[in-house]
């Protein structure tokens, strides 16, 4: 007679260390290190890193969508990572320390780190143009810079300042200025096809693609992470049910969260997993070696 196993391990769905382990299943799993869980349940070690290819007090990296331009802080010095690993400087004399902003809009990157804005063109430090119109000043900086609809948007602390449209480095005083004031320093600030998620000590998402007709709908009482968001094609986040287009994703103070099109919020984790608490990070959509779709976070504490 052939005796059956008392249990039977066919796949695995994950950590779930919110709940009883007595009530999670043989497929749960209170604590995973340095593993990667398939589609299948399969649980195989993930792999290690190589030899660092660059090294040095380097912070914000940075790459744009084509993959043709990495810029990262090294120092005091704005600089361009090249694909041997060696740098050129495109801007110094920055304050040390201090983590950039960037965003990508046609052949341009505007960057930002709370002290400086300005933009990176042809692999140079751009040079605005002359303010001549009246009722404007130049964009502040601030500690996020992101590209919207026409438009720049800079958030220094509280604030939200847009640019005129189609002019980047100047904003509009007086009547047919852009800005909105938060109750709550703004960690996160991502916008999608249709409108933006926002969080200041809770999410929220401003529907809308022009401030005159923007409105804004509280989604949950938890902040974001600042540093940790990062866009993805929302087919490569799909469950069963299909997704498209762009969506956000970012780790928020309660597990990791996507921000959809038309203001859809998931919280992928909401009862399952107890997040690790940070007061920033950093975040990537991956594909690793094995095919498997990541999404990676690194908390500092």
């Amino acid at each position: 007679m052939t005796s059956r196993p008392f249990i039977e391990h066919s796949g695995f769905t994950g950590v779930n260390n919110a709940q009883d382990p007595l009530r999670i299943g043989p497929k749960g799993l209170q604590l995973a290190e340095n593993v990667d869980i398939d589609d299948a349940g399969i649980i195989s070690r993930r792999g290690g890193h190589g030899a660092a290819g660059v090294s040095g007090d380097f912070h914000s990296f940075w790459s744009n969508t084509a993959g043709t331009l990495a810029l990262a802080v090294r120092g005091a010095d704005l600089v361009i990572v090249n694909p041997g690993y060696g740098v050129d400087v495109v801007r110094s004399g920055l304050s040390l320390g201090q983590l950039m902003s960037y965003t990508e809009v046609n052949d341009e990157v505007w960057y930002t780190n709370g002290q400086v804005l300005g933009f990176v063109k042809n692999r140079r430090d751009g040079v605005f143009p002359a303010i001549t119109k009246a009722f404007s000043r130049r964009m502040p900086a601030g500690h996020i810079v992101r590209y919207f609809s026409g438009r720049m948007y800079v958030v220094r602390g509280n604030d939200v300042y847009g640019s005129a449209p189609m002019d980047f480095g100047r904003r509009v005083v007086g009547g047919g200025r852009v800005r909105f004031s938060f109750p709550g320093l703004i960690t996160l600030f991502e916008p999608v096809l249709d409108g933006i998620y926002i969080a200041f000590g809770t999410t929220a998402f401003i529907q809308g693609v022009q401030p005159s007709a923007f409105v804004i709908r509280d989604l949950a009482a938890y902040d974001a992470v600042p540093g940790t968001a990062t866009h993805v094609n929302a087919e490569l986040i799909s469950g069963r049910d299909p997704l498209a287009g762009d969506a956000v994703v970012w780790e928020s103070t309660q597990g990791p969260c996507v921000g959809l099109a038309g203001g859809t919020f998931l919280n992928i984790a909401v009862g399952k997993y107890n997040a690790p608490s940070g007061v920033s990070g950093a975040g990537i959509y991956r594909k690793n070696r094995k095919g498997t779709h990541q999404f990676l976070t690194i908390l500092q504490q």
